[in-house]
C-alpha cells in the first residue's frame, strides 16, 4: 500500500497593504512596549529587594558559585547596557541591528542573526498612509 504526501497548500503570506497585517504589527508593538514596561517594574523590584545594584547577581543566583556568578555578571552587564543604548535611540536601531545581523551571519551565527533581523524589522518605520502625507490647500486640490 502506498500513501500520498499531504498536498495541502501553505497559506499565502499577507500583502503589506493588508489591514490585518497593519493591525497585527500595531498589536505586536503594543505587546513589546507592555513587556518592556513590566520588565522595568521587575527590575525596580529586584533592586529594592537587593538594596544595592552590586548585590543583584547574588540575589538572582543564590545557589550558584559566587565567583562564577560575578564573572557572568561582569560580562552581561555591559551587554545589557549597550542594548539599552540601542533601544534608547529608535531611529538608529534598524541600521545598528542590520550591521550586527551582517556580522553574525558572516560568522555563522544564523540564529542570532535571525533574532537581530527580527528586532530591526520591529523598529522599522511603517510606510506612511497617503492621508498622512497629503497637504491640504483650501479651495484647491491636494
Amino acid at each position: 500500500m502506498t500513501t500520498t504526501p499531504d498536498t495541502t497548500p501553505a497559506p499565502a503570506p499577507r500583502a503589506a497593504a493588508d489591514p490585518t497585517a497593519t493591525v497585527d504589527q500595531a498589536l505586536a508593538d503594543r505587546c513589546t512596549t507592555h513587556g518592556a514596561y513590566l520588565a522595568g517594574l521587575i527590575a525596580a523590584g529586584m533592586l529594592d529587594t537587593a538594596a544595592r545594584p552590586d548585590r543583584l547577581p547574588e540575589l538572582l543566583f543564590p545557589d550558584a558559585d559566587p565567583a562564577l556568578v560575578r564573572a557572568i555578571w561582569d560580562t552581561a552587564l555591559p551587554v545589557g547596557y549597550h542594548a539599552g543604548l540601542i533601544a534608547g535611540q529608535p531611529q538608529w536601531t534598524p541600521h545598528t541591528l542590520d550591521r550586527a545581523r551582517e556580522h553574525l551571519a558572516r560568522a555563522g551565527y544564523a540564529a542570532m542573526a535571525h533574532l537581530t533581523a527580527r528586532s530591526a524589522n520591529t523598529h522599522r518605520p511603517a510606510a506612511p498612509h497617503p492621508a498622512d502625507t497629503t497637504t491640504y490647500r483650501p479651495g484647491g486640490r491636494p
